[in-house]
């Protein structure tokens, strides 16, 4: 969609009798920008669109060469010198097809994240953003604001000859088509049980998510908190903020497992595959239809009182501000409280009985006023928490050693992305 908005940006600055190729690595993003050039005719006839193997010796005046590697890609890339030894030649095909002008859409700092600083197209991105001019994607293309988004959404999620299956159950070949074909029919609420998400895989489904929540259809996502999730998931309290960002709910649920999927409270798809992190995994998943099931789980897992009713289940902690507010069990007063997923780094707690995060302020003062009156030693809720460094790549908090990078002893923290060791 950025290719599109930068052609029309500059369509009426090229002289009549100038030349456009859109040039790509993979040969479905040539396919579905071709798709949406063919919406508009007066464009049509001067752009061409391939793949970099396809444009070898031939020449246009201006090229817009998109890398497409970002989140929710493959993490092999036909670009990247580590995964293909002539990534460098098809490069310089790319970008010397060129006669005037040549404009590269990338995601930079995924490419600073994920690429080698030896690696050619790094370099030479680096060159480009050093000595040319460097723009952001927001000033060509906004996903809230760019009048033609609905229509090029639809144009994306289109699903042509989708193919009839018979039986319930899906491989996972299979499933993704079925699903998104359900999804595209949804009508007012999808309710996802991941327990593990990663940002490649909403990179996938973003724009589709997108779509949905723009038809006023609400998204909740059940999932473990960043504690529970595994240390490889290093990146999902990323992804918990994007999510939030784009306006879905995001749950916290203990110890959980299953990898469910609710449409309109009528379609319930359940089975091994999970929905926000799955990458090439042989899995399986069930689709069945009627009210009757989709009611079952709402009650199995007591959905109206975690999903419908108040709570701060999975917003921010106010405390410390980078771990998410989660459902604990107090073995020794039997009994359930909020508490920060980042602990032990950060002890916030609160009653469950609170059910907005503007309550939170004042249940705390009237608990530090109560244990001022009482002069008792009571622990009161931290709003700030100090470091003192013992060495170079260590520092220390009230109660635990922290570290960037793992060493023996030490215990991986998801929301903080460091690694602890508690004091003796």
């Amino acid at each position: 969609m950025i290719c599109i908005s930068l052609i029309k940006m500059i369509w009426n600055d090229i002289v009549k009798d100038k030349t456009i190729g859109v040039i790509t690595p993979y040969r479905n993003q040539a396919k579905l920008i071709q798709k949406m050039i063919d919406d508009d005719k007066k464009i049509k006839s001067k752009i061409s669109v391939n793949t970099v193997h396809s444009f070898q010796g031939g020449e246009f005046d201006i090229v817009i060469f998109d890398s497409v590697e970002g989140d929710g890609a493959k993490k092999w890339s036909i670009i990247k010198d580590s995964d293909k030894q002539d990534a460098h030649l098809l490069l310089n095909v790319a970008i010397t097809r060129a006669k005037c002008k040549l404009y590269v859409v990338s995601n930079k700092q995924y490419i600073d994240k994920c690429f080698e600083a030896s690696s050619f197209f790094r370099i030479t991105l680096n060159e480009i953003v050093e000595n040319g001019i460097s723009v952001l994607s927001t000033s060509v293309f906004s996903t809230l604001k760019d009048e033609n988004y609905d229509k090029w959404i639809d144009i994306i999620n289109a699903r042509i000859d989708e193919p009839i299956h018979f039986g319930n159950g899906f491989s996972h070949d299979e499933f993704w088509p079925s699903f998104h074909n359900d999804l595209l029919k949804a009508k007012s609420e999808l309710i996802i049980f991941s327990p593990f998400l990663t940002s490649e895989r909403l990179g996938k489904l973003q724009l589709l998510l997108i779509s949905l929540l723009k038809k006023n259809i609400k998204i909740y996502i059940v999932t473990l908190s960043p504690k529970q999730a595994p240390a490889i998931m290093n990146d999902t309290p990323i992804v918990i903020s994007k999510l939030k960002e784009l306006g879905i709910c995001v749950k916290f649920r203990n110890n959980m497992h299953e990898k469910i999927a609710i449409i309109d409270r009528n379609i319930k798809w359940i089975g091994s595959l999970n929905i926000l992190s799955h990458n090439t995994r042989t899995e399986y998943m069930e689709r069945f239809e009627g009210e009757k099931s989709a009611k079952e789980l709402f009650d199995r897992f007591e959905l109206e009182d975690l999903l419908m009713k108040p709570n701060i289940n999975g917003e921010k902690c106010p405390s410390c501000a980078s771990g998410f507010i989660e459902t604990k069990y107090n073995q020794r007063q039997k009994k359930y409280f909020y508490g920060c997923s980042g602990f032990p780094d950060c002890d916030f707690t609160a009653e469950v009985s609170i059910t907005a995060l503007d309550q939170i302020n004042y249940h705390q003062t009237k608990k530090t006023n109560t244990v001022t009156k009482s002069n008792m030693s009571q622990k009161v809720t931290k709003s700030r928490v100090s470091k003192k460094h013992v060495g170079e790549d260590e520092y220390e908090t009230s109660e635990c050693y922290w570290r960037k990078d793992k060493a023996p002893g030490f215990t991986y923290a998801a929301s903080r992305n460091e690694w602890y060791k508690k004091k003796k």
